[in-house]
């Protein structure tokens, strides 16, 4: 059986390769005629477009990874099949399950690897490549943002500002009212013409603060500079809420969704997007699963129906997906609804191709 196994991986493993360098290929020559005529208009030289197109490697090898794997699976057992050698396999009482086993294993570390290898490689570097081909092609990035409105602590703290600079992380104008634990009594209000974040807080400049006393009125008083230990409210949380939360590792997309939730704003795409994460990264063993079941049914111009089974299944994953993140969007279901709606169906999808394979 070992011989077996060496045989069936050592099939997987070239055409896998070979498959992966094909789309990443593909990939990355899209990416780059796509914004060939802009790096044109703004004169960016050669070094510079190699290093965005470096920079986007890992993310091209993500985006084809689990194509790579449908395609090769589909292929290497069509190819079994095809030349008969599956015959001598099922009548010497090998199960398709047992034949394929190294095939689901390879892909289940796959699977395991994939999210670890976007999480530490792929983010940061597209994360790089995103920062790069902004600032050659439209001058930066830019996070400013203009009449915020924040809500913290549940509610009990609202801040109200004109202008958001992220570079110098400065408030202009801001407005900040607070409320009693009930929320239906202002006790203090501040207002400021300018706040800048140093060391972990918010240092207020020519402030006017109200303050409700105990016959119900308002004490006002004028100061140069104010500050307080509870004005932590980090400076993302004032930046435009479309940041692209597929450029942050896990812990940082966590805490954005905590800022979104907290600030009141929609975050359900987001956080569908987010579980995404999660379940797409079982996408390689579920493409093996099927392609396995699969292969045996293509007996003839093997490598054209597998190139056009494998993109079918692909296209079809990310269209479920996308529709999925529109309706968790909308509210019509859950974020985790739809970030595991794709994955649960392609599953049970390949468990049922595969106990009714023929062998």
């Amino acid at each position: 059986m070992k011989l077996l196994d060496r045989l069936v991986l050592r099939q997987l493993v070239v055409l896998f390769f070979s498959s992966l360098f094909m789309f990443v290929s593909l990939i990355e020559i899209i990416d780059l005629f796509s914004n060939l005529a802009r790096y044109q208009n703004n004169a960016v030289g050669i070094k510079q477009i190699l290093i965005v197109q470096l920079y986007y490697l890992p993310k091209a090898i993500s985006f084809s990874l689990p194509i790579a794997c449908l395609f090769s699976t589909v292929l290497a057992i069509g190819n079994f099949y095809a030349s008969n050698e599956l015959i001598v396999v099922f009548s010497s009482g090998i199960s398709l399950f047992r034949f394929t086993f190294p095939l689901l294993l390879l892909g289940l570390l796959l699977s395991i690897g994939s999210f670890y290898f976007e999480e530490k490689i792929v983010i940061p570097t597209y994360r790089q490549k995103a920062l790069l081909s902004e600032q050659l092609l439209q001058g930066g990035r830019n996070f400013n943002t203009y009449n915020v409105a924040v809500r913290r602590y549940g509610g009990q703290r609202i801040y109200y500002v004109d202008k958001y600079e992220d570079q110098e992380k400065y408030l202009r104008r801001i407005i900040v009212v607070d409320f009693n634990d009930k929320k239906d009594t202002v006790i203090r209000r501040i207002d400021a013409e300018r706040a800048q974040w140093i060391d972990g807080q918010w240092q207020f400049s020519d402030v006017v603060i109200y303050t409700r006393n105990s016959k119900g009125l308002f004490d006002v008083s004028q100061l140069a500079d104010f500050t307080e230990k509870s004005f932590t409210a980090p400076p993302t949380v004032f930046q435009s809420s479309d940041r692209d939360i597929e450029e942050m590792p896990i812990k940082d997309a966590r805490e954005w969704l905590a800022i979104l939730q907290e600030s009141g704003a929609d975050y359900k795409k987001t956080l569908a997007i987010y579980y995404s994460r999660f379940s797409f990264a079982y996408t390689p063993f579920i493409v093996i699963l099927i392609s396995c079941s699969m292969g045996g049914r293509l007996r003839k111009n093997i490598v054209l129906m597998s190139l056009l089974f494998a993109l079918l299944i692909t296209v079809s994953y990310y269209i479920i997906r996308s529709i999925g993140v529109i309706l968790a969007a909308n509210g019509s279901i859950s974020p985790a609804t739809a970030a595991w709606f794709a994955t649960i169906f392609f599953l049970l999808l390949g468990v049922i191709l595969f106990a009714l394979a023929p062998t």
